[in-house]
């Protein structure tokens, strides 16, 4: 521990004799509140959002003092975010994981301590818990279970002690076991979800209101649960329950508080800004007269002051450095920031922001913020953090940016700042670069649903801050397009002048125009994105070739192509559960089920970036190549080269899909296209009777035994049924997808179809589905897969890709390869001929009299024309 650590921690113990430094808000200043009260009066769109919040906090704030403080539960009561990961329901099972990851219903109100399975209805526990909740408390109201009646626990619709049911589905705290041996912990997810969650929740809304209102009922009734809460803070630990088996948002450390410790971050951030809101109310003699019924003692301002001040702002501080709240980058930073700012003490505050600028490795404790070394070291030059997923990098972006209005807000610390370091723009231009045909982002690693519309990890907000802070016209360029290509957009209640900001906007626009897409790659993060067309017509293709690790999934130069307004290569997405779990480690995140190639029937192992050998648009075509590096370490060539080419008509294209791989003894090529039924061309398929891709005899989703060795040996293929299998295919085969608009984007049916023509696969044709991530509402129930095995140390995969309405644009393909060159040549319906030639070094083309790597050329009505050329 540094000596800076153990002079924060023992000045934090002397915290409890001396007396606040704090006299104001310091978030929530005066000036801003008056902004916000201003603004609410000048504005419609303010007086709506206020009116809603306040109609939303008034449901609480007519309720007792008494039933606000019974709604916050101690530490005796569980915390968990799960009531059976692995059995869901007690009465459906699984059914319910169709409703979500956290699908259960509560009503705090209507019915207290029960939770609702969405799937069949039934309510649990089937115990009264709150009679034994009530039974156990102590002088103090705080429940202890040796305390409670444990004759209260049975069935309250089988009370006879002799019917079979009369101890089903009965939680005492601990969980319900059945007589398989399998633990529900109903009491745990009301715990987390309905009176934690709940608690917060209506304590945001109460002070929030205070702060829009000015109303002192609203400060009175937060104050109320603010003492509760800060009264039970020091005490709750995660690690407690965790041991036990209740699982929480710990990242498999079993640290945390009231969550797990990444979640917790959450809670701290949600406390710290309530004292600061309620802070300038607390001098209210009806507020402390509240607190003071409750408490059981006198309260004074003074020992609300300390009292928060010790058991929330202080003990944040020692928590984040004890790793007990450790988020993702910028989470527990965010946290040490917010309880710096709002204890607003010259002892401390200066100290406790250094540190967030000071080295520090995470371990049993984190000694210092990191910042510096983050934005120097780890952020990579395209602005992206360590994360593959677009969206949990973004949560290091959006935590970076509010830190730094935070700092600016409170202006009394000027040693650091964000905006110093080139990257921290860079951040806010990072996901802006992967928007596809202005609806997606590549769904790469735990991002998005099957095929689902939606720029994860893009924040209009973050787009508009960086507007501001950096003048660039660019970030209001895509202010604009996120917001549906509108101008018509305000800043923050909490501003002095929100509405300025469409007008700025509308400026830029006017002078710059909208952007336009073009062909782009992030070397750095790992994804190059072909672009060609705008509107309607736009299309993308992208690939990707970053890290792999994280939030990543094994899916190193993994393809995704977006055009006619939909994802029609799509991706998984998120994993049912970002965990140790089945189903994620041998289908969403294993290398099969992505659009790139297995080798000798492993997923890939853990890599960086791979190199971009050529990005480039030429004349109605783009193209990018790209050597992966080394995620099969006994392949000597991982490669894949893509272009995108325009058809005769503004709408029509084609993509041309050739992948290299030298090394291993057995590869597998795997493409998908989205959801939808397929029909066939030139292949002779054989239904395998039972079973699936891993044999006639292994069932779905068969446990195999990998999770063993962490499923590094696992194959994915017992994750793939209705196996159909042509031994013998022809040169050129083809399968066409009849596109089902899964998410409904379109508002008319569209008679969409996504053909793959196969150029000489090296060996058998097999088409089987396998099944998204199922407890993802809105997922394709399955998909059909192509896989082209084979046998050998090396092979080229080459395919054509259209995507189509009505009829088709291209009529006819061919491959004819010459030693490692390999030559496609795509004839169209208006009878262009265009010749793709592609080789692993720079030769000498004849029919373009030009020496290239890759080229594109065109030929039609005796003219010839290179569309694109790359030496």
């Amino acid at each position: 521990m540094t000596t800076q650590i153990i002079f924060a921690s023992l000045a934090t113990l002397l915290i409890a004799t001396s007396a606040s430094a704090k006299t104001c808000s310091t978030y929530y200043t005066s000036e801003r509140v008056a902004n916000a009260r201003r603004n609410i009066q000048r504005y419609d769109w303010a007086a709506a959002a206020s009116k809603k919040l306040v109609e939303q906090a008034d449901v609480y704030a007519n309720l007792s003092d008494d039933y606000l403080w019974d709604m916050i539960t101690p530490q005796s009561i569980p915390r968990g975010i799960d009531v059976s990961l692995t059995h869901g329901c007690p009465n459906c099972g699984n059914d319910v994981k169709k409703f979500g990851n956290y699908p259960w219903k509560i009503d705090l109100l209507a019915k207290p301590w029960k939770i609702e399975c969405p799937s069949c209805g039934e309510l649990f526990p089937k115990n009264d818990f709150k009679k034994f909740y009530d039974s156990g408390k102590d002088e103090n109201g705080i429940f202890c279970y040796e305390k409670a009646d444990k004759s209260l626990l049975f069935n309250a619709d089988h009370p006879d002690p002799t019917d079979p049911l009369h101890t089903y589905a009965v939680d005492d705290t601990f969980g319900w076991k059945d007589a398989d041996g399998n633990v529900y912990r109903m009491i745990g997810y009301y715990g987390h979800y309905g009176s934690w969650t709940v608690s917060l929740s209506v304590l945001g809304m109460l002070h929030t209101a205070w702060l829009y209102t000015g109303d002192l009922k609203y400060a009175r009734k937060a104050a109320v649960m603010l003492y509760r809460i800060a009264d039970f803070y020091p005490d709750m630990d995660l690690n407690i329950w965790a041991e036990q088996g209740f699982y929480n948002s710990d990242g498999g450390t079993k640290r945390g508080k009231v969550f797990g410790c990444i979640w917790e971050t959450g809670v701290a951030d949600k406390l710290c800004l309530a004292y600061d809101s309620i802070y300038p109310a607390l001098d209210d003699p009806t507020l402390l007269a509240d607190v003071s019924k409750l408490a059981g003692k006198e309260v004074t301002a003074a020992d609300m002051r300390a009292l928060c001040e010790k058991n929330i702002l202080h003990e944040v501080h020692d928590e984040i450095i004890s790793a007990n709240i450790s988020g993702n980058e910028g989470m527990h930073q965010y946290s040490m920031t917010l309880a710096a700012i709002v204890l607003d003490d010259p002892r401390f505050t200066d100290q406790w922001l250094d540190w967030l600028f000071a080295d520090g490795v995470r371990g049993v404790g984190i000694e210092g913020g990191n910042m510096t070394r983050l934005f120097t070291e780890i952020v990579d030059d395209d602005g992206m953090g360590n994360e593959a997923s677009p969206g949990y990098n973004a949560i290091w972006r959006v935590k970076f940016r509010t830190i730094s209005e935070a700092l600016q807000i409170y202006g009394k610390y000027t040693r650091n700042s964000f905006v110093s370091y080139p990257k921290f723009k860079k951040m806010f231009e990072a996901p802006l670069r992967l928007i596809c045909i202005d609806k997606f982002v590549p769904d790469i690693g735990d991002t998005g649903s099957t095929g689902s519309p939606g720029l994860s990890g893009v924040s209009l907000s973050d787009t508009v801050y960086a507007f501001k802070t950096f003048k660039d016209p660019f970030f209001a360029q895509m202010a604009y397009l996120i917001n549906g290509n509108k101008a018509d957009m305000h800043g923050g209640v909490f501003e002095s002048d929100p509405n300025a900001l469409s007008k700025e906007i509308e400026a830029v626009i006017k002078k710059h125009g909208p952007w336009v897409p073009r062909t782009d790659d992030m070397p750095s993060y790992g994804c190059a994105i072909l672009r060609q067309g705008s509107g309607k017509n736009a299309r993308a293709l992208s690939l990707y070739y970053g890290r792999n690790v994280g939030h990543g999934h094994r899916d190193t130069l993994n393809i995704e192509l977006f055009g006619y307004g939909l994802s029609l290569l799509p991706d998984h997405g998120y994993p049912e559960f970002a965990t140790h779990w089945a189903h994620r480690s041998e289908s969403t995140d294993h290398t099969i089920t992505h659009n790139t190639v297995v080798v000798d029937r492993k997923r890939q192992e853990r890599n960086r970036v791979g190199k971009a050998n050529f990005v480039a648009d030429g004349d109605g075509a783009s193209a990018a190549e790209v050597y992966a590096g080394m995620p099969y370490p006994q392949c000597s060539l991982y490669q894949r080269t893509i272009s995108m080419v325009d058809l005769d008509d503004s709408d029509g294209f084609y993509v041309v899909d050739i992948f290299r791989v030298k090394g291993g003894s057995e590869h597998l090529y795997s493409l998908h296209g989205p959801e939808g039924e397929i029909e066939t061309e030139s292949l002779n398929l054989v239904d395998q009777k039972k079973g699936t891709l891993a044999g006639e005899d292994v069932e779905l989703y068969a446990d195999l035994g990998y999770a063993q060795d962490g499923y590094a040996n696992a194959t994915g293929y017992q994750y793939f049924y209705d196996v159909r299998r042509d031994k013998n295919p022809a040169d050129q085969t083809a399968i066409t997808y009849n596109v089902v608009d899964t998410w409904k984007i379109h508002k008319e049916p569209i008679d969409l179809r996504v053909r793959f023509d196969m150029l000489n696969p090296p060996s058998d044709i097999i088409l089987a589905r396998t099944q998204p991530p199922r407890n993802k509402p809105g997922n394709p129930n399955n998909l059909w897969y192509l896989l082209e095995p084979n046998e050998g140390s090396e092979a080229t995969y080459a395919t054509v890709i259209e995507p189509y309405i009505g009829e088709k644009g291209v009529a006819r393909v061919e491959r004819q390869d010459d030693g490692d060159r390999v030559i496609i040549t795509v004839t169209t319906k208006s009878g262009r001929k265009d010749t793709i030639i592609s080789a692993l070094k720079p030769i000498y083309m004849k029919l373009g009299k030009t020496t290239a790597r890759f080229a594109i050329f065109s030929e039609q009505d005796g003219q010839l024309k290179t569309k694109l050329a790359i030496p």
